[in-house]
């Protein structure tokens, strides 16, 4: 007689502030600091460069994005500050911005459209204060566990096991790599 089943999970995560905003009150020895400029293009006015970087402090809702299966904290933010006029106009859009902070002082022109752009890229201060929780859970047959009918519960915050409650420990692990990187008990 074979029997499967496939338990349900229950897996959920969130961010919490942590010391986000007290760590935004100290100054980084990577706000900036020229050790930290980024160039991944020999031409200065390059998008990916990231040059002269300063700190930006984030409200929390601003830092970190959270869907059902994935969580994002942003640790860099690019700006751009640009103006587009008609290149017909005559008027050159570049004053406008030059007094814009930022590096780079980039003009291109598509069609009758003249641009002229800077970019400014901001660490976020503080981001690695916050929290990231962990909580999972399952449901599943008594069968696996003592033969007999009902089902089990299982959690990772149950502080001790029972026969229909389960202690379910948390293991982190890398992709394509065996075993746990750290483990948490309940």
């Amino acid at each position: 007689h074979l029997y499967k089943e496939e338990p349900d999970g229950y897996p959920t995560f969130w961010f919490e502030a942590g010391d986000l905003y007290s760590a935004q009150n100290s100054t980084e020895a990577f706000c900036s600091n020229t050790e930290f400029n980024y160039y991944m293009d020999e031409d200065e006015n390059h998008y990916w460069n990231s040059v002269n970087l300063s700190c930006y402090n984030l409200h929390y809702s601003e830092a970190v994005r959270k869907t059902a299966k994935s969580g994002f904290v942003t640790t860099l933010i690019k700006r751009r500050h640009s103006r587009t006029l008609p290149c017909s106009s005559g008027v050159d859009p570049c004053p406008a911005v030059s007094a814009s902070p930022g590096a780079g002082l980039s003009v291109r022109q598509v069609g009758n459209a003249c641009t002229c752009a800077k970019h400014q890229d901001y660490f976020a201060a503080g981001v690695e204060t916050m929290q990231l929780f962990v909580e999972h859970s399952f449901l599943t047959s008594r069968i696996y566990f003592t033969g007999s009918e009902g089902t089990v519960h299982g959690s990772s915050t149950y502080k001790t096991s029972t026969p229909s409650r389960k202690t379910v420990k948390t293991c982190l692990q890398q992709v394509n790599q065996e075993g746990c990187v750290r483990e948490f008990e309940p």
